[in-house]
């Protein structure tokens, strides 16, 4: 800023807007057009900067409403967010050829999951999509016995897939290279493994006479790597 000239320069598209939106900020502080003259340099302490809407945690595919209206979003980028994260039951956002039968809604939520991350890209704003799981019914346990994992009865469900089975790994890996693909834009996953979210045999109590012989590491290290390898799968 000198006598004359107002300049913002950014590394990209994205770091122009940061430059602005600071403008905007110092202007909004001084309630008036005025700027000090200076010469400064600005730069994230981290990145990604991920937030959420708040209220809508699952349920942001699944509303009629948009969470994240326009308003939001723009209020969300001149606070220095640059992505959000949505939450997705991964059989809900991500189709499977092992177990086709768990597809429901898939493809409709894709196509709003896209046109979210169309819009969120205007605001220099990132998608990630935090992955959770379910307990299945024994409904899908009568047509694939050999994958029950321990026993967890919640979300209509009595068990969780074990994922000591090879098939269901498989089934992870199919998942999320159809959900990178089915989405190019969205910017990566997110699963929390401790608890809550990403449900394992290990969750809770072990029930699982399969998992039983293998070290909670062990069980939650291989099916990581199952749904990062399928995350690079659908888009490197």
């Amino acid at each position: 800023v000198t006598d004359g000239e107002v300049l913002v320069c950014g590394f990209d598209s994205r770091g122009a807007m940061r430059g602005l939106h600071h403008v905007e900020a110092l202007m909004k502080l001084k309630r008036a057009p005025i700027l000090p003259m200076m010469d400064e340099l600005r730069a994230p302490k981290h990145s990604p900067r991920i937030t959420s809407a708040p209220f809508y945690a699952k349920m942001e595919l699944d509303t009629p409403e948009d969470a994240y209206s326009d308003g939001l979003l723009g209020r969300i980028s001149r606070a220095g967010f640059n992505a959000i994260w949505l939450w997705g039951d991964l059989d809900e956002v991500a189709h499977s050829s092992v177990y086709p039968e768990l597809d429901h809604g898939v493809r409709e939520r894709q196509a709003k999951l896209r046109r979210l991350i169309a819009r969120t890209s205007r605001y220099g704003i990132d998608v990630y999509m935090y992955l959770a799981n379910r307990p299945l019914p024994d409904s899908f346990y009568q047509k694939h016995p050999g994958v029950r994992g321990s026993e967890r009865r919640s979300y209509g469900g009595t068990h969780i897939l074990c994922t000591s089975v090879s098939e269901v790994r498989q089934h992870l890996k199919a998942a999320t290279t159809d959900l990178m693909k089915s989405a190019p834009g969205l910017k990566g996953i997110v699963f929390i493994v401790g608890g809550e979210g990403f449900m394992h045999c290990y969750t809770r109590k072990n029930t699982c006479p399969r998992c039983s012989r293998r070290t909670p590491q062990e069980t939650i290290a291989e099916f990581s790597r199952s749904l990062v390898e399928g995350a690079r799968a659908g888009n490197p």
